[in-house]
């Protein structure tokens, strides 16, 4: 797991948000083997646990 903290501009303290497309915060992406497999944006659609399941399924 990584967090990375965005200002109100949704830039972090240096370039690790480029290319990463953050538009709201929260932003949860999910990634598997380096691939985005996901992305849980301000809120879930129904509680995070079943949101993330649907995601890595």
């Amino acid at each position: 797991m990584e967090l990375i903290n965005v200002d109100r501009n949704k830039e972090g303290l240096e370039n690790e948000v480029n290319g990463l497309d953050i538009e709201l915060v929260p932003t949860i992406i999910v990634y598997d083997k380096g691939e985005e497999i996901g992305r849980i944006i301000e809120s879930p659609m129904e509680t995070l646990e079943e949101d993330l399941v649907e995601i890595v399924k």
